[in-house]
């Protein structure tokens, strides 16, 4: 009974937020990581209005586990695609070096926090930190969108940053495989080291991505086509999670054999775009019922570490990238600004913490991706619309009087 209350719920706000930040509200503030459902979830959960109770959200905790490897399944049906333009090599490669130096910045920063100010043994600062460093090493792929509807005009930068955004999820995605692996939990017969979790994750991607790829090639109707998806995405997390491996790195390799290896990829990647907004959105909500503001000292060191590491490292790989471009100087550390803006995968990196890491741990790192991505948010449509949206074009339309 909860857990349909708080699913009814979840599609109720889903539907007034709808309502209330309507497509030209959304245009105007930008928020292209979806802050605002954060900040919704998070005065109805249990940590502040407690609309929605601490056992509705535990028996919803599953429906959101398979909500975030979906969305990993989309994203790597999607990967090295803007829309229906194949990336570059050069940009891709580029995209996953400025993640991985985020990743790196961020959690020696966070390491140095965790173990000198606030006292973490080595083991809990070194997931905290690879953890954050993961779920801040990625730029929102809608903010380039969102710049170019402001009337940003295409030109080397702006391809640039686009490709970037389009490629550096592999990093996160691919990154919790390799720390999900080193953290041991399942129960198994056989003795299983690091590399061989590590190749079972990757494995598990491999062989449920050839089966689907087989299984696609022989149907024609579209209800077929989503419950063979459907199907291997569930079977996927199930036994992921089961391992205590990682469910986003498994579907995210299943959807780049898909990719990769299927006559249906095409068509497949518009069909499975549409269901990520509807499949999101109860997510973030859930992200936000989540978190856990409390008084102590490591939450908040923590979190001024992030907030400081992640800017500043930002706006010096934007400045470097605009300068490499040929920006000039007035638009260099804007994009550098611009680059704050996260991501849903962030977020889905956040709660997949929350879930495998249920306490202090996991709630600082959940903490960490939803503070990364309100400030973001303020900041990334900010910088990019400064940087590279002529003048004139950032002019508001007057308000129209209103009828008598």
């Amino acid at each position: 009974m909860n857990e349909m209350a708080l699913l009814l719920g979840l599609l109720v706000v889903s539907y007034f937020g709808r309502l209330v930040l309507a497509p030209e509200v959304r245009g105007r503030f930008g928020l292209p990581a979806g802050s605002h459902w954060l900040v919704i979830g998070f005065v109805l959960g249990p940590h502040a209005l407690a609309v929605v109770s601490r056992d509705a959200l535990s028996g919803f905790a599953p429906l959101a586990l398979v909500a975030t490897a979906w969305i990993a399944l989309v994203l790597g049906v999607e990967y090295g695609h803007a829309g229906n333009r194949r990336l570059s090599v050069r940009g891709i490669a580029l995209g996953g070096a400025v993640a991985l130096i985020s990743a790196a910045a961020l959690g020696g920063a966070v390491y140095a926090t965790a173990r000198w100010l606030v006292g973490m043994s080595v083991e809990n600062a070194q997931i905290v930190a690879e953890g954050i460093g993961l779920a801040g090493s990625e730029t929102a792929r809608h903010a380039v969108e969102w710049v170019v509807e402001r009337g940003a005009a295409r030109g080397r930068l702006l391809e640039l940053l686009e490709e970037i955004a389009d490629s550096d999820e592999i990093v996160p995605m691919l990154g919790l495989a390799f720390l999900f692996a080193g953290v041991p939990a399942a129960q198994t017969l056989l003795p299983i080291s690091y590399a061989g979790w590590l190749a079972v994750t990757l494995l598990l991607g491999l062989v449920l991505g050839s089966t689907a790829t087989l299984l696609l090639s022989g149907l024609q109707a579209e209800v077929e086509l989503w419950s063979v998806l459907l199907g291997a995405a569930l079977l996927g997390t199930g036994i992921a999670w089961r391992l205590s491996l990682s469910p986003l790195t498994a579907l995210f390799v299943m959807g780049l054999c898909i990719s990769l290896f299927s006559r249906r990829a095409a068509a497949l990647r518009p069909l499975l775009a549409r269901t990520e907004p509807a499949v999101l959105l109860p997510t973030l909500l859930t992200a936000g019922a989540l978190l856990r503001f409390d008084a102590s000292p490591a939450l908040w060191w923590t979190l001024g570490s992030t907030l400081a590491a992640r800017t500043s490292v930002r706006a010096l790989l934007g400045y470097v990238l605009a300068r490499a471009a040929g920006a000039a100087p007035a638009q260099r550390w804007p994009v550098g600004m611009g680059l704050s803006a996260t991501g849903s995968v962030s977020l889905l990196v956040g709660l997949t913490f929350a879930f495998r890491f249920p306490g202090p741990l996991g709630n600082l790192v959940l903490t960490a991706a939803a503070c990364s991505s309100v400030l973001g948010d303020v900041l990334g449509p900010a910088g990019l619309r400064a940087a590279l949206v002529p003048s004139e074009a950032a002019q508001e339309p007057a308000a129209a009087p209103a009828a008598s």
